[in-house]
């Protein structure tokens, strides 16, 4: 798979049709394009929802270890710009 197809969420039905194109020089047949469509849409829709759900987790666990080990505002501020990730950015 190419790169664009790793990150299929970021992309339309047209753009990942297009990769799905130049991946496997197959193309989606007519019948089934309103079910791939779909999938599609729910998918993404589900790694948006776990994605926030993760993000939430982390953020609350953090919060724990933070309290736990008693950091100040500026402890805190350091951790979190030296570990910043994209994926945590939904």
């Amino acid at each position: 798979m190419n790169q664009k197809l790793t990150a299929w969420w970021d992309l339309d039905f047209a753009g990942f049709r297009k990769e799905l194109l130049k991946a496997f020089r197959q193309e989606i047949p007519l019948k089934d394009r309103n079910d791939w469509d779909a999938l599609l849409a729910a998918r993404k829709a589900e790694r948006q929802r776990l994605t926030r759900e993760i993000v939430d987790l982390e953020g609350e666990l953090n919060e724990r270890v933070y309290r736990l080990f008693d950091l100040t505002r500026e402890e805190v501020r350091i951790i979190e710009e030296t570990t910043k990730y994209p994926y945590g950015e939904v």
